[in-house]
């Protein structure tokens, strides 16, 4: 088994590292298939960090063979932290590893229980986002994140059997990019804080317009501070508001409508509507 290490000084773009804690361990796997019945781990990239400092570790599997010794080596590594970090990890990456160390006899008591996974956040944060996929490279795209991939993931499998066949450098570094990558997309993590966010009003305004129907209505302008910066732009949409969010402010439209509110009440039958008084009471009363 080959091990390669590097360490070096992070400059976030956004605050990247306020959403990776120090006794995370964040990791990403490789293999030669996506059955862990058939196929085997080559190669496991993780990082961790202290302050801006990030250490990134690869263990990589010269031969198949040496597939053990790469599962034994992160889960030694994995007793110095309390939770993982990944990308749709949950479903992927530890199912995998567990599988495989099932197959291979080796206990897997120092796999932390805590697994934060970036994929599963970013899906539940679907109605806000409203991203066109949730893989990586979409988050990247959202972010303002340009970066080009070596290697596609069926293309590496490739030059880990070109490089069993034949070793060279390049092989220590295949999936260096995607574990430097994981960090860059953390900042996605912000989205859901948004309910938590503090707004300061800076400007409001009221205007009248006419619709497409000829029919005068007035909708509300304003314009805001808020108690964090976002790392990309959000816009919000429905037919009754639209609002941007950029940097530390939110500015947006929202239609005003003069009729009547109704309430619609969770439990029908235990009131009693009075037609002549327009009014609903409860059945007790009635």
């Amino acid at each position: 088994m080959l091990t390669f290490t590097d360490t070096y000084t992070y400059t976030p773009r956004y605050q990247e590292l306020d959403f990776w804690q120090e006794d995370q361990l964040l990791f990403d796997i490789e293999t030669t298939g996506l059955s862990a019945k058939y196929n085997t781990i080559y190669l496991i990239g993780c990082a961790y960090h202290k302050g801006r400092k990030i250490t990134l570790l690869q263990y990589l599997a010269e031969t198949p063979a040496e597939e053990s010794e790469v599962l034994e080596a992160f889960l030694e590594l994995c007793k110095d932290f309390q939770g993982l970090l990944s990308f749709n990890g949950i479903r992927f990456d530890e199912r995998f590893i567990l599988d495989r160390c099932q197959k291979l006899q080796i206990p897997t008591d120092a796999l932390p229980d805590q697994h934060f996974d970036i994929y599963k956040a970013c899906r539940g944060m679907k109605s806000i986002l409203n991203l066109p996929s949730y893989r990586q490279k979409a988050i990247e795209s959202f972010l303002g994140i340009h970066r080009e991939d070596k290697y596609s993931g069926g293309e590496l499998i490739a030059v880990y059997q070109s490089y069993c066949n034949e070793p060279d450098d390049e092989a220590l570094t295949l999936n260096y990019e995607d574990v430097a990558g994981m960090v860059e997309i953390l900042p996605i993590l912000s989205y859901a804080h948004l309910k938590d966010m503090q707004i300061r009003i800076t400007d409001l305004s009221l205007s009248s317009y006419t619709d497409y129907q000829g029919i005068q209505n007035q909708e509300l302008t304003f314009t805001a501070s808020t108690s964090f910066r976002l790392p990309a732009p959000l816009r919000l949409h429905t037919d009754d508001y639209y609002i941007i969010l950029e940097d530390d402010s939110i500015k947006g439209t929202i239609s005003l409508y003069h009729e009547k509110m109704y309430h619609f009440l969770p439990d029908v039958k235990s009131y009693v509507y009075l037609p002549e008084e327009d009014m609903v009471i409860p059945k007790e009363l009635a």
